[in-house]
C-alpha cells in the first residue's frame, strides 16, 4: 500500500502532463508488484451531467477529472460526501443526543477520552481498531488490503503527528466486559487554531454496531472539542453516501 499525488495548475491542461505522470506511477506500481490503483478525487458541485455510483449511493459531476479519469480506463466505485458542522451554535441538540445514545447503548459501554498522545493503556486496544478500519468502513467495489496495527506504530503515527504540529482529541466507546474499543472519533485541527477542524477516522467494530456507538463518539468529541479548541469555527468530514 502506497500513496503519490497528481496535481496541474490550469494552463497545464491538455498537454499530455497528467497521462505522462500517471504512466510514471503505474510503472513504479507494477515494478513493485501492485496490480491495482485507486485514486481518491474531489469533485465540487457543478451544473451538467452526473456520474453515478455503481453501488447506487451517491454521484459526482462528470467534469474534467473524471473524464480524464475514465479516458485512462478507471471506475468510479465509491462517493464520499463532505459535510461541515458548525461549532458556532447551540450544542444543546449534541448534548441530548450524546445522552439518548448513552441509554440505548446501556452499562457494557463507557466513555473514553485523551488528547494525543495516545495514553499507554489504551494503545493495543486503539490499535485493534484502526486495523478494523480497513476491514469494516464502507469500500464499495474497491480493494482493500488488510492492515496491521500494534503499539507501536500507534506512538508512530503520534509522533508524525506532533511533529507536524497537529493537535488531536479522541473519544472512544470501550466495551467493559471485553476492555475492547468498539468505537472511536478522532477530531484534528493545525497549530492554527481558528481554522477548520478535520475529522479523520472514525469507525464502529461491525460486532458492536446499533447500538449508537457511532453517535457516542461523535457527540462526545464534538461537546470535548468545544472546551479544547474553541476558536475553530466548524469541523470537515467525509463519509461514504
Amino acid at each position: 500500500v502506497g500513496s503519490s499525488r497528481i496535481e496541474l495548475i490550469a494552463d497545464a491542461h491538455g498537454k499530455g502532463i497528467g497521462s505522462a505522470a500517471l504512466q510514471l506511477l503505474e510503472d513504479s506500481a507494477h515494478a513493485r508488484g501492485r496490480g491495482t490503483l485507486q485514486a481518491e478525487i474531489e469533485h465540487p458541485q457543478a451544473p451538467g451531467p452526473r456520474l453515478a455510483a455503481p453501488n447506487g449511493f451517491g454521484d459526482i459531476p462528470l467534469d474534467r477529472t473524471a473524464r480524464f479519469l475514465l479516458g485512462q480506463g478507471f471506475n468510479l466505485e465509491q462517493v464520499e460526501r463532505n459535510s461541515v458542522f458548525d461549532l458556532t451554535g447551540d450544542s444543546s441538540l449534541v448534548e441530548r443526543m450524546l445522552s439518548e445514545a448513552v441509554v440505548i447503548a446501556g452499562p457494557d459501554y463507557r466513555v473514553v477520552t485523551w488528547t494525543a498522545p495516545t495514553p499507554a493503556e489504551h494503545l493495543d486496544g486503539f490499535a485493534y481498531a484502526i486495523s478494523r478500519m480497513s476491514t469494516d468502513a464502507p469500500t464499495g467495489g474497491m480493494v482493500v488490503d488488510e492492515q496491521h496495527w500494534d503499539a507501536a506504530r500507534v506512538e508512530r503515527r503520534g509522533a508524525r503527528r506532533a511533529a507536524q504540529g497537529l493537535a488531536v482529541s479522541v473519544a472512544a466507546v470501550e466495551h467493559v466486559p471485553t476492555g475492547t474499543i468498539a468505537a472511536y472519533n478522532e477530531l484534528v485541527i493545525a497549530e492554527d487554531h481558528s481554522g477548520a477542524t478535520q475529522q479523520y477516522g472514525t469507525l464502529v467494530l461491525t460486532e458492536h454496531r446499533g447500538r449508537r456507538l457511532g453517535t457516542i463518539v461523535k457527540c462526545a468529541n464534538l461537546l470535548r472539542w468545544r472546551a479544547l479548541v474553541p476558536t475553530s469555527p466548524r469541523v470537515s468530514t467525509f463519509n461514504a453516501e
